[in-house]
């Protein structure tokens, strides 16, 4: 896969998709042992991964919110423009 060729939401998408993968299979393994020492590891992983599926989320959501406020940003300008032709 060349990540090149990727925009910025599928990069999100992967690193998400890949922290959670990651997490059901530390809660699949947390299920299926029966050793303590073991179960608190996998237990201790899989909130980990819950952490890290967090951070690209919150930084998607960061740029979507920047993405509309330019877009809004434009759209009042564009809206200004109009009414001072109306003005004149």
């Amino acid at each position: 896969m060349d990540l090149r060729k990727l925009d910025l939401s599928d990069l999100f998408s992967i690193a998400i998709k890949t922290e959670m993968e990651s997490r059901e299979t530390y809660e699949k393994l947390f299920r299926e042992v029966s050793n303590p020492v073991a179960k608190e590891r996998f237990r201790f992983l899989s909130e980990e991964e819950k952490k890290h599926e967090d951070i690209p989320r919150w930084f998607f959501s960061i740029k979507c919110m920047q993405a509309k406020s330019r877009r809004f940003q434009k759209k009042v300008r564009f809206l200004s423009q109009r009414l001072d032709t109306y003005k004149a």
